[in-house]
């Protein structure tokens, strides 16, 4: 048998030489510059890459905490792109986004944490936030930008932080720069490295025993009856001078000075905030090993201002012999070149490319000789009243030359008490009409029975008259303002 093994052994050590030598033959001397046509690199060595990963494995408590929370959808726009004209009748209008690289979530951690200096051995992703870029006009309002928060952990728990979800490093990154904006930390409170914390109560104790509790200067219908808006797990130390007012509200002073595992509950008033009387909010600390009540605050909002308004848009999903389809042209914005790669890049994202996929959204398609209907959504907001409505078809762009039976409202609508309803657009595009796409705005006048005066609330409709050969007819050339098709 040993000598079975004894041979096994000598094998691989064999293959493993053969292996290392063909590596070392075939490699090439030098490097090669990337192309510039290439997409985002990425890291070559395999356990930088798990240790990226390692930021987000926050522990099954925290897990089941809901951390890390996130807001990256890779399928989402990394640009959206509208139409703004600023004049005697002002027009903002999205047209739709861009589809222009942008670093995802692991290379934004790579880079995040390589700026703030960090490892997952002391640290942990809380949340990490997505901001698509903005264009108007074929300018570049906003870049897109990742938003990356960071925990302190000690011995598996997470330490109370300043910033954002309470972490303690923030880290702003230029998604498609590749580079680190801005790295904020807040300094830290750490407990002596001989702490040692038990966690005896588990998060449905907690609450328990937080509603059972009698509270000084805390509403005993807050406690019993109020809405769980936050729950958290975090070490803390409860002094006067700490930087958080929870912090400073001992309800018990043997608890000051001491790192403690606590339970962090956030409770707001249930059904005060749809009337007139105050917001109550609470917000407490509950020890995690002895279950007992650490902390505590509670402050009320003012009352709610109840803003009137109507609110229109398009329900697409009512389109009847319509089709509703988002449009995809190539562009080619001005601001393409304007963006190379940055020296202190610690990922290299820029693709030398000028022109991008404009994903043009939710366009209404009528074919000529044809016609159809959509519903168009009124929602009042705050309004017990009836409403009444009234429709006008306007050319926002002034010169398209908008066939008169291309969208047709009724004359007159109400509103029932201020609830919502469905108001039928009629869409019939002429036998003759010119294949193209115009902008509609339809105006929604709107008034109470005893005013004298109406408001005005709009919307637009992005509407082609196409029979679904050949190319589809662009939008008007003003939406395409500094995007080249």
């Amino acid at each position: 048998m040993r000598a079975r093994w004894t041979l096994l052994i000598v094998l691989l050590i064999t293959l493993s030489t053969i292996s290392i030598l063909y590596l070392g033959l075939t490699q090439s001397p030098t490097s090669q510059p990337p192309s510039e046509t290439s997409s985002v690199s990425r890291m070559s060595s395999q356990e930088a890459r798990e240790d990226v990963a390692g930021f987000l494995d926050v522990g099954e408590i925290y897990e089941e905490l809901g951390y890390p929370r996130m807001s990256w959808n890779p399928q989402s726009p990394n640009y959206t792109v509208s139409y703004h004209y600023l004049g005697d009748h002002p027009i903002h209008y999205r047209l739709g986004y861009l589809k222009m690289p942008a670093i995802d979530l692991e290379e934004a951690l790579e880079i995040a944490s390589k700026a703030a200096n960090i490892t997952p051995q002391n640290y942990k992703l809380v949340s990490a936030y997505f901001s698509p870029g903005h264009v108007v006009n074929g300018s570049l309002l906003i870049e897109p930008t990742w938003s990356l928060h960071f925990v302190r952990t000690f011995k598996g728990y997470w330490i109370w932080g300043g910033f954002g979800d309470y972490s303690d490093i923030e880290v702003t990154v230029d998604a498609f720069k590749g580079v680190a904006r801005q790295v904020s930390k807040y300094e830290e409170d750490l407990p002596p490295s001989n702490a040692s914390f038990n966690l005896r109560i588990n998060s449905s104790q907690a609450i328990e025993i937080l509603r059972s509790s009698n509270i000084p200067n805390i509403p005993v219908q807050l406690l019993r009856k109020g809405a769980v808006r936050l729950i958290d797990l975090r070490i803390a130390r409860i002094s006067p001078d700490a930087k958080n007012l929870l912090l400073q509200s001992p309800v018990d002073p043997k608890f000051i000075n001491k790192y403690r595992l606590y339970w962090f509950i956030i409770l707001s008033g249930e059904n005060i905030r749809n009337g007139n009387l105050t917001y109550p909010v609470g917000s407490f600390l509950v020890d995690a090993e002895t279950g007992e009540v650490a902390a505590a605050t509670y402050y009320t909002t003012l009352p709610s201002m109840k803003w009137q308004t109507v609110f229109a848009r398009l329900n697409y999903s009512s389109a009847e012999n319509l089709e509703v389809e988002n449009m995809t042209i190539t562009v080619c914005p001005k601001f393409a070149y304007e963006f190379p790669p940055p020296e202190d890049s610690l990922i290299k994202p820029i693709i030398r490319l000028s022109c991008f996929p404009l994903i043009i959204e939710n366009v209404v398609i009528v074919k000529p000789g044809e016609s159809g209907k959509i519903d168009l959504e009124i929602k009042p907001i705050n309004i017990v009243s009836d409403v009444i409505l009234s429709f006008e078809v306007v050319d926002p762009l002034g010169d398209q030359g908008i066939p008169k039976e291309l969208v047709s409202p009724p004359s007159e609508a109400v509103a029932k008490n201020g609830s919502s309803i469905n108001v039928p657009l009629s869409i019939k595009a002429p036998q003759n009409a010119d294949q193209r796409t115009y902008l509609v705005e339809l105006d929604v006048y709107w008034r109470m029975p005893d005013w004298n005066h109406s408001m005005l609330t709009r919307t637009f409709i992005l509407l082609s008259i196409w029979d679904g050969r050949g190319e589809w007819p662009h939008p008007p050339s003003q939406l395409l303002t500094g995007l080249k098709p």
